[in-house]
């Protein structure tokens, strides 16, 4: 038997640990392996059964945590599942690369064929050959369930299958181009922005949904329809749903079935258990600041890339994962789970003139200016204000079907959709409401970047810290004293009154008797007249006190 040395053009694409696996990359030969940490024995055959170790000795394993082909050791790296950017890309091109020039054309022909735009062609020269993968799909992806229906597609959760093996579950949307070429443009619109964010790695660590892979297919959306193009894309899967769901469950709670049945058994037990039915609430004020900096977060990165996103509502903001309990304390905001940006599908950059006469977001987030100019980021940030009222209120601020004519309405002037505004909630803080008239403002120029929204959330997040300190260590209240709110001149008046009082007495006892007294005017109350009676009246009673003795 020989010691397999490490393979130095191999490089690890993907792990993951559940499965105690990884696959390797073989740039030179452009092939994949798959390796089984639990089955290192039964790496290509019996010269697998040794490994590569550091002291150079030969050791016989069934499992191991170290790779018998790149020497990477999966206990020394962190336990999450990890992948590299490009790995789909160059899994569709090894695939690519398998097909002859024959297959190749002959796949462009049934594109072509299934394209039904006789001015619209595609060949290979413009076409890269990875972009249309037929099969790739069925070959590397098992569908789970829909996750949602759009008007020209379909989004599915799925999970990558490789060797037989799951290494990862992702979302897909799936949109079918059908006989408009219109949807084609659309779709490559989308393309190109997803590529430029992966180009530009702006997603990594940020709040924009990672977008790992975009390719083409011929494919039958329905049983019974015809065989269409289809786009596929692949993106990150947020397990805890969309934004506007996930307060539509805090306004109208349903009941948990399987929870209340657990509440009863431990009830009957003697023990204590949450109930399965919660009482409808708002987002606090932690909840909203964590949210919205999330999202004001995924639009700066999407407009320091120079691209506008034109559809910004709460459903194309997604939570990480579900989130359960209230979260009241700043200092466990990261207990909130983090919203990502998704679907660029309207999108575009900003240097691009673009009419938006053709305008096809959604309505109740749209900006007044977009019915009848050029969309800007100004417009994004119209969007965020109102998705910053929606997370305050739970609504939006129109009061009638025609959401169109009311935003026509406001543009003119003759109409403003913001009032009382400030007085449907008062246990909030008031600067969401500045903040969304500032946002929301008819006049574009004045409306903040979303870098200075970002900031103006630092300076609210000082302020929220700053009350939650006050909440939880108040000042002391030493004899019924209490810090007025603001300047009192019939407070400020009582305590020169006293001063006098004991300026003019030398008796210990008649000043400490004095002084107790100044300390009464002191007594906090907002009715102005009761508190300048009072004043009035302790001053004679301590006058007539002295002068009697």
């Amino acid at each position: 038997m020989s010691v397999v040395p490490y393979q130095k053009d191999l490089r690890v694409v993907w792990k993951h640990p559940d499965s105690r696996s990884v696959v390797l990359y073989s740039k030179e030969h452009q092939s994949f392996q798959y390796i089984s940490l639990d089955r290192v024995d039964e790496v290509n055959g019996s010269d697998s059964d040794y490994f590569h170790s550091k002291n150079g000795s030969n050791q016989r394993r069934r499992s191991s945590t170290v790779c018998p082909r790149c020497g990477f050791n999966m206990s020394r790296s962190s336990p999450e599942s990890m992948f590299n950017n490009n790995y789909f890309k160059l899994l569709a091109n090894v695939q690519s690369n398998k097909l002859s020039e024959q297959e190749k054309d002959s796949h462009m022909n049934l594109l072509n064929s299934a394209i039904k735009f006789p001015s619209f062609k595609l060949n290979r020269s413009t076409f890269p050959d990875n972009l249309f993968s037929q099969g790739y799909f069925a070959k590397f992806f098992t569908e789970l369930n829909v996750l949602g229906h759009g008007s020209n597609g379909v989004v599915l959760k799925v999970e990558h299958v490789l060797n037989d093996s799951c290494l990862g579950v992702f979302a897909l949307k799936k949109i079918s181009i059908g006989e408009k070429l219109s949807n084609l443009e659309n779709v490559l619109n989308e393309v190109k922005i997803l590529y430029q964010l992966t180009n530009a790695d702006v997603q990594l660590g940020g709040n924009l949904v990672s977008y790992n892979h975009v390719w083409l297919e011929v494919d039958q959306p329905t049983d019974f329809g015809p065989k269409v193009p289809c786009v596929f894309i692949l993106f990150e899967y947020c397990d805890g749903g969309d934004l506007e769901s996930f307060i539509d469950r805090l306004k109208h709670p349903k009941l948990d079935i399987e929870q209340e049945k657990q509440y009863r058994r431990m009830v009957r037990k003697g023990l204590t258990a949450e109930r399965g039915v919660h009482e409808p609430r708002s987002l606090n004020d932690v909840e909203i600041w964590k949210l919205f900096k999330d999202i004001t977060n995924g639009v700066q990165q999407l407009h320091s890339s120079h691209i506008l996103h034109r559809d910004l509502k709460p459903s194309n903001c997604l939570l990480k994962y579900r989130y359960e309990k209230e979260v009241t304390q700043l200092d466990e905001y990261n207990d909130i789970p983090k919203v990502m940006v998704s679907d660029f599908g309207e999108g575009t950059f900003d240097n691009i003139e673009r009419s938006s006469s053709g305008y096809t977001g959604t309505l109740e987030f749209t900006a007044p200016e977009v019915f009848g100019s050029n969309y800007s980021r100004a417009s994004d940030v119209y969007s965020l204000g109102l998705i910053l009222y929606f997370l305050c209120f739970g609504d939006l601020p129109y009061k009638t079907q025609d959401i169109k004519r009311e935003i026509q309405q406001y543009a003119k002037g003759e109409s403003d959709l913001f009032t009382e505004i400030d007085v449907i909630r008062n246990d909030i803080s008031k600067d969401w409401v500045k903040l969304i008239l500032e946002c929301c403002s008819l006049d574009a120029d004045k409306r903040p970047s979303a870098s200075e929204i970002l900031a103006n959330l630092n300076t609210i997040y000082l302020q929220l810290e700053a009350k939650q300190q006050n909440k939880e260590h108040p000042e002391p209240e030493a004899y019924g004293i209490h810090p007025p709110d603001s300047f009192n001149y019939p407070k400020f008046l009582a305590v020169i009154v006293n001063v006098l009082l004991l300026k003019v007495q030398q008796n210990t006892f008649k000043m400490v008797t004095c002084f107790i007294i100044g300390l009464s005017f002191h007594v906090t109350t907002k009715n102005m007249i009761m508190l300048s009676v009072l004043n009035a009246l302790f001053s004679v009673l301590s006058i007539v006190y002295l002068n009697s003795n």
